[in-house]
């Protein structure tokens, strides 16, 4: 069997869906040895020209040794102009599955498809396009749409996610509409030598790992932090992720506040050290599709206080605290500080569906499904 697997968006390696690509992507070239797949990969000639892509330059590793295929094509990922030039390369390419890991399946593309939706962030927040937005939003609905009908199955990274696709789209697409979920990109296994290593951590710290997009709620976060500040937490807040503010002016509103560090972006080996240190992750967020820090503090045995919202109360560990969106802070202050100083147990086995090779067992699965239904 022969799949068409197109990597374009690991162009982007350090976002969440060039992340999930490209980990995806190796967990399933790395099981070339259980099965007979053949995997041609396609990925941008223009990122790959740059030589500073790491997964770019691990698949070359791969192609070396034989395990796959890769072809280097000028045709942007994410963009309108796929859907008038990748036909013409896919169709050209023998394949019998054709596997992208994006809501818009680029057009014309004759080899049964298999996507992935992600989250649907255009429809669910509001204010999370702030830029033509009512443009994008029908296209994202058009694509929802399109998808439905042409893909020969979804992948949606959470129940959470797949409901909210079928209510879009419709009940009766929900038997091409499946769940597959994340792994982590770090975890307890990996360990810790970073070039971040003049930020001073404080002895105490809750931890945030995001960026400050509206449905974040980085303002909530904060005002629960200086909460438990006046309720007695000893600790720190630190902010970790993109420093680009969209609706709120997190420096304005910390303020001269020494409590309240902002990290900025780090690197994954740091990002280790920061799970391993804290006293527990905080995620509010109004919706998520599926939530990766959530899962990666799990995974390292760590407390968390999380939002309803989204996926989250689907992906968290047993032993989260669930603060909902809709609940005044002041009227948990006392909980949060109370789990803060608790003994939680630990499920030792919440980690197993939440590792790539879990992952690519599922879509490898359906990779042989869809191929052997179209052979019929």
């Amino acid at each position: 069997m022969h799949v068409i697997y197109d990597g374009r968006v690991m162009a982007y390696q350090y976002t969440g869906l060039g992340r999930f690509t490209g980990e995806l992507l190796f967990a399933l070239l790395d099981m070339h040895q259980e099965d007979s797949i053949k995997y041609t990969v396609i990925i941008w000639v223009d990122t790959e020209a740059k030589g500073d892509n790491f997964y770019y330059q691990k698949l070359r590793q791969y192609e070396n040794n034989g395990i796959c295929r890769v072809i280097s094509v000028t045709c942007r990922p994410i963009s309108l102009t796929q859907h008038f030039s990748l036909a013409n390369i896919v169709n050209c390419l023998d394949g019998d599955v054709y596997f992208y890991p994006h809501f818009d399946l680029p057009f014309g593309i004759r080899l049964p498809s298999i996507t992935v939706i992600h989250d649907l962030f255009p429809l669910k927040v509001h204010g999370y396009i702030t830029k033509n937005s009512w443009l994008k939003i029908a296209y994202f609905k058009l694509m929802l749409g399109l998808i439905a009908r042409k893909a020969k199955f979804i992948f949606a990274v959470s129940e959470t996610t797949r409901k909210d696709l079928l209510t879009e789209v419709g009940s009766r697409f929900s038997g091409k509409v499946g769940v597959s979920l994340e792994g982590p990109i770090v975890s307890a296994q990996c360990t810790y030598q970073s070039n971040a290593s003049s930020f001073t951590l404080p002895e105490k710290f809750i931890l945030y790992v995001g960026d400050r997009r509206p449905h974040k709620n980085i303002k909530r976060i904060i005002d629960l932090f200086i909460s438990l500040k006046d309720g007695g937490y000893s600790g720190s807040l630190l902010l970790v992720g993109s420093t680009k503010n969209h609706n709120f002016d997190v420096e304005s509103y910390i303020g001269t506040r020494s409590d309240v560090q902002i990290v900025g972006q780090v690197d994954d080996h740091y990002l280790v050290m920061l799970y391993q240190r804290m006293d527990a992750l905080v995620f509010l967020s109004k919706y998520e599709g599926f939530g990766l820090p959530v899962v990666e503090a799990g995974l390292f045995g760590k407390k968390m206080i999380i939002s309803d919202g989204g996926s989250l109360p689907e992906v968290a560990p047993p032993w989260a605290f669930v603060l909902p969106n809709d609940i005044d802070l002041s009227h948990s202050v006392v909980q949060v500080i109370n789990y803060l100083n608790s003994q939680v147990v630990i499920d030792d086995g919440y980690g197993m569906k939440y590792t790539w090779h879990h992952v690519a067992q599922g879509v490898r699965d359906k990779f042989i499904a869809v191929a052997g239904t179209c052979h019929e």
